[in-house]
Order: structure tokens, then C-alpha cells, then sequence
């Protein structure tokens, strides 16, 4: 059974899980330090709310980083993201979570999710963040923070708490 601290968004419920297929990628990106141009970024939404940092943050790193593809599938640090200026999902998705962290957004609210994306036939990544008693999507693919309901589309596989 899931705890309250795990997200039960996108009609799934969320449960532990072991080492899996990501366990790799996500242990070198959830350890990597925040960065002088991530800082950089975020700062003028240090005194913003949670909800307003958020939409700050998902469009700034949306402009800030070019969708690049990537043969294979390494996940980025967001130094390496923003020090070449592009990344693929997860990458954008790592880089939010980092962002909200650094700005005091508690890691308990925020999941990096892995998914298919159903209209496209692709694996695709998305932060989740929890707020205000709601799930909210935060995806390279939008600007605005998209209630989990209305993110329409998405089937996911597996989610990681920043913690």
C-alpha cells in the first residue's frame, strides 16, 4: 500500500520498488550538486510561492535548454544540461526537480515520472510536484503547470522520489 508520501497521480498508485532498469541513471543525477548556472536561472524566484516558483521554473528551464534527442539514454546532471544548452526529457525533468529543491521546495513533493506517452508511441519523462494538495506536471512540452488529470495521454511506468 502506498504511504502518504507517495504520489497516487495519473490513476496509479505508487509502491516501492528495488533496483530496476533507471536505478543507475537516477543514483548519478539525484546526487549531483546544483550548479552556477542553474542558480543563475532560478534566482529572481527565490521569493515566490511554491505554485509561482514552479510555473517560473518549468518555463525557464523550458527556454534555457533545446530538446536535443540523444543516442542511448544518459541521463544529464543539470550542469551538463545547461552547460551545453540542451537535453532530452529527462534531462529537463532532473533539472526542474533540482531547481525546485534549491529554491526550499520540500524533495518529498517532487517525482521525476517516466512514462509512454501513448500519442506518440515514445518514453517520455515529467516532473511531478506536489502542491496545494494536487499533483501538477511539469513537462519541456508546455509552459504552464498542467493539473495530473489533464495530462492526458501519459501512462507511467515508474516514479522517483527527490529524496
Amino acid at each position: 500500500m502506498a504511504s502518504a508520501s507517495e504520489p497516487n497521480a495519473f490513476g496509479s498508485v505508487a509502491l516501492p520498488l528495488g533496483a530496476n532498469q533507471f536505478s543507475d541513471r537516477w543514483n548519478r543525477v539525484a546526487a549531483a550538486e546544483g550548479s552556477w548556472q542553474l542558480e543563475r536561472v532560478i534566482a529572481p524566484a527565490q521569493s515566490l510561492d511554491t505554485a509561482s516558483q514552479a510555473k517560473f521554473v518549468n518555463a525557464a528551464l523550458n527556454r534555457h535548454i533545446a530538446f536535443r534527442p540523444e543516442a542511448g539514454d544518459r541521463w544529464a546532471t543539470p550542469a551538463e544540461t545547461l552547460g551545453r544548452a540542451a537535453g532530452d526529457c529527462e534531462d529537463y525533468a532532473v533539472a526542474k526537480m533540482h531547481a525546485l529543491k534549491a529554491l526550499g521546495v520540500s524533495e518529498r513533493d517532487l517525482f521525476v515520472t517516466v512514462g509512454r506517452d501513448t500519442a506518440i508511441r515514445q518514453e517520455h519523462a515529467v516532473l511531478l510536484l506536489r502542491a496545494g494538495g494536487r499533483f501538477w506536471v511539469l513537462d519541456n512540452r508546455s509552459d504552464r503547470l498542467i493539473p495530473h488529470g489533464q495530462f492526458r495521454d501519459f501512462t507511467p511506468m515508474v516514479s522517483f522520489l527527490a529524496d
